[in-house]
């Protein structure tokens, strides 16, 4: 399921948004988005579901042996959940590139938002191994700072020390802040939808066009195509996770005007 889709917009989203707002207890909010998070995931890819949980259960234990041992013991536990995820990655990421080359026919469906919910996880671990937060006993919280449906597929790849305090009891938001996260949806919303999908058939049109204008402008429509797609997402995905009382930081500040490959 991604945002800018229908059933998102008229159904999943304000469902959520209801039954969040009126049921009483933080705890059951948190199980709320919980289940919400994971149909919204594993929508269209139920087998991606499984490699969520598995992932939820190694950081809530790894987690915990960090508070445990001291010295090379838990430096060892660290590196070894960190590889954990990199191996997971690497595998979804180059498994049908390097059997592409053999006999072997079989193809593995990459998980949607691997990437960032694989950093996210390693950002857990990486809070908790250098003292920044607490490892997580409620693994209730830990799963929704891992699988929450505002971040989970596109970002913004949000440090599990900036989301802590958001995981342990609601943050109740104003009518004013409702509306400026209702206007966020909405500016990601046109970003994505009126400039970024018109950009992209503008490049699916001109990169049939051999003669050197219809190169460079097919090479400006597929550079302004990825930065309001991304930039769109991003919105949406800030505005929506305010609705339900998170606050991200701003996460594509301008990238085309860097002044350096680092800054960018």
């Amino acid at each position: 399921m991604v945002f800018n889709s229908l059933i998102f917009i008229f159904m999943f989203l304000p469902i959520v948004y209801l039954a969040y707002t009126f049921i009483p207890t933080w705890t059951c909010k948190c199980g709320l988005l919980i289940i919400c998070s994971l149909l919204f995931y594993s929508w269209g890819q139920p087998a991606s579901l499984v490699l969520m949980l598995v992932t939820i259960l190694w950081d809530y234990f790894t987690g915990i042996e960090l508070t445990l041992y001291e010295g090379k013991k838990r430096r060892a536990i660290f590196w070894i959940g960190v590889l954990f995820h990199v191996l997971i990655l690497m595998i979804y990421k180059y498994f049908n590139f390097i059997f592409g080359f053999t006999s072997i026919h079989v193809q593995l469906a990459l998980p949607v938002g691997l990437s960032f919910f694989t950093f996210s996880a390693i950002s857990y671990l990486a809070d908790v191994y250098l003292g920044k937060s607490q490892a997580q006993n409620n693994i209730l919280s830990l799963a929704l700072y891992l699988s929450f449906f505002g971040k989970v597929s596109m970002g913004p790849i949000v440090q599990y020390h900036d989301m802590e305090a958001y995981l342990t009891k609601q943050h109740k938001i104003s009518v004013i802040q409702f509306g400026e996260a209702f206007q966020k949806i909405m500016k990601g919303l046109a970003k994505k939808v009126i400039i970024a999908d018109q950009l992209s058939l503008m490049y699916s049109t001109l990169s049939t066009n051999s003669t050197w204008l219809g190169t460079w402008l097919c090479a400006i429509a597929y550079m302004l195509q990825i930065y309001f797609d991304f930039s769109g997402y991003s919105d949406m995905a800030i505005g929506i996770s305010r609705l339900f009382g998170f606050e991200f930081d701003e996460n594509f500040d301008h990238p085309y005007i860097a002044d350096s490959v680092q800054n960018f």
